[in-house]
């Protein structure tokens, strides 16, 4: 096979592989509009449906605030995988998370700084609504890494940002008071840890799921999110 007709094959790969990967996403999307709808409207001091027991004047405005937080932020992360622009900035524990603790798994064969160069990247990338494929290319020039592993390292780290800058809005709300449960939505097809940790429904926001994390992602590439609500409160 001649350098072309190779270079054709591998690009027409690609975008095969590309365009189910969107698919993929989409119908991931279409799933969790529901259960965000809820988020988004529970958020609202009019509409506390997390917080049935509350009347609206009895909310305090850093509970308000931080429902509305937690509504956006698990948008936002089903935004950026299917590369449309965020609902509003970044969040503020997702950069941290980011600039402190991406890569540590599966960048533990990469020297100090290329890990700082490529956590710039995700951090700079999200804030600026930087399309999700130019972030992978800035990746993959950075540590001259295959397509593949830049992908990888994309999908992985911006997934677990966001899930543990939920968490982190969840732990907050309880420390305002209110007793929160999360539960592990697990993607279209997923592995058997993902969906061992999805069938077990609704768990204490300070448990670990089965599979000992205390949120998604088990592992590189997972598609998973993380829900939040107010302890019994219903779907």
């Amino acid at each position: 096979m001649s350098t072309a007709a190779r270079d054709a094959h591998i690009s027409r790969a690609a975008s095969l592989f590309y365009s189910a990967l969107k698919k993929q996403r989409t119908a991931f999307l279409k799933r969790t509009t529901a259960k965000l709808k809820k988020l988004y409207e529970a958020s609202s001091p009019e509409v506390p449906r997390i917080l049935p027991s509350l009347p609206p004047i009895a909310l305090k405005p850093t509970i308000s605030k931080l429902l509305t937080k937690a509504g956006t932020d698990g948008a936002n992360h089903t935004n950026v995988m299917l590369g449309i622009s965020p609902l509003q900035t970044t969040p503020q524990r997702v950069k941290d998370y980011i600039a402190e603790h991406s890569l540590e798994q599966i960048g533990a064969d990469l020297d100090a700084t290329t890990v700082s160069e490529i956590r710039t990247i995700l951090e700079t990338g999200l804030e600026a609504q930087t399309p999700f494929s130019k972030i992978i290319t800035e990746i993959k020039q950075a540590g001259a890494f295959s397509r593949q592993r830049a992908q990888t390292i994309a999908v992985t780290e911006v997934g677990n940002a966001y899930s543990q800058g939920l968490l982190g809005q969840g732990k907050e709300l309880q420390d305002e008071g209110l007793d929160m449960e999360k539960s592990w939505l697990a993607e279209d097809e997923p592995c058997d840890i993902c969906a061992g940790n999805a069938d077990e429904g609704w768990i204490d926001i300070d448990d670990d799921f089965s599979s000992g994390d205390d949120a998604p992602l088990a592992h590189p590439n997972c598609l998973c999110a993380l829900l939040m609500r107010r302890a019994g409160s219903g779907e």
